[in-house]
């Protein structure tokens, strides 16, 4: 990163992809070896910067597309949703994601830890799959995945349960049979996944199945 004159320092790595943010806290970094997802997200962000008029939810300025390197700006003091797992504002941010599916987009993906939220606004900050799933996969996938959370923080169970509910009401009205097919759907998805991945894989398929089969999880 020296075209940059700054310092990086890596701070996660989720599967095959590293993430780093410069020293100075302006610059976010995210590495992969799939150059056609980062292509694809580089080119959401743009769109979605230029495009997007929603009050109270932006999305992670895009600076530049180097290889394997996707460079956005970073939000210094900004905390996901994740993180704060407040009711209120998982209420609001429901309101936020009706307004942006019925302005005829969709996340493709969404994921509460990717969503972060300053100053009484929600940043998006992952966009791979701009457009390319109907509106109800977006509320599947992020129940999906707050409910993986639940598995590695069990502690926080009521307080993430509490969050969804909220979430759902800020949207909205669906189609709640619809919205329970998809999920389930989603979840098998998941379990076959990780028993390709070998030991660990099959290890975390056994912790969904007894998390589910308990009521641990939804």
């Amino acid at each position: 990163m020296e075209e940059y004159n700054k310092e990086f320092k890596e701070v996660k790595r989720l599967g095959s992809s590293k993430y780093m943010i410069s020293k100075d806290k302006e610059l976010f970094v995210k590495i992969s070896d799939n150059k056609k997802a980062l292509k694809e997200e580089y080119g959401a962000l743009k769109k979605m910067n230029k495009e997007n008029s929603i009050e109270g939810l932006d999305f992670i300025e895009p600076v530049a597309l180097e290889g394997n390197k996707l460079i956005t700006k970073y939000v210094d003091g900004a905390k996901t949703l994740i993180e704060i797992l407040d009711p209120d504002l998982f209420y609001k941010f429901g309101e936020k994601l009706k307004e942006f599916h019925e302005a005829s987009y969709t996340h493709g993906h969404l994921q509460f830890n990717d969503v972060m939220h300053k100053n009484n606004r929600f940043i998006i900050t992952d966009l791979g799959h701009l457009n390319k799933k109907e509106p109800i996969y977006d509320l599947v996938n992020a129940k999906k995945g707050l409910e993986m959370f639940k598995i590695k923080k069990p502690w926080k169970h009521s307080k993430c349960n509490k969050c969804f509910e909220s979430f759902l009401k800020g949207y909205g009205n669906i189609d709640k049979r619809k919205f329970e097919k998809q999920y389930k759907k989603r979840l098998r998805k998941t379990i076959e996944r990780f028993r390709e991945r070998g030991m660990m894989g099959k290890i975390k398929v056994l912790m969904i199945i007894m998390a589910n089969k308990v009521g641990f999880i939804d």
